[in-house]
């Protein structure tokens, strides 16, 4: 999702940029902006997204990105980006 954005659904796809010669990408996601909330890290990603495949709580999220090179370094992670999981709405 788009930095700041609001979203009604629980399962969130990750999407960002490519540069060359990376051979994967360490994901982090947090409740916090300083990533000490409720911290998840997924490694190991070798496309440039990830897909929850299981429903996230409703509130404020924070990722963020590293990539790591054919060489076998790792860059900086990103700069953390923010979306909110709005409460699911019930169907009468």
């Amino acid at each position: 999702p788009a930095d700041g954005a609001t979203l009604n659904e629980q399962q969130v796809w990750l999407a960002w940029s490519r540069p060359g010669n990376i051979a994967s990408y360490h994901l982090q996601v947090a409740r916090d902006p300083v990533f000490t909330k409720d911290l998840q890290n997924i490694k190991g990603i070798v496309t440039d997204n990830y897909n929850y495949q299981t429903d996230l709580s409703p509130g404020e999220y924070y990722w963020r990105v590293s990539g790591t090179g054919i060489n076998g370094i790792a860059s900086p992670f990103s700069q953390p980006r923010r979306f909110v999981i709005t409460e699911p709405t019930s169907e009468n």
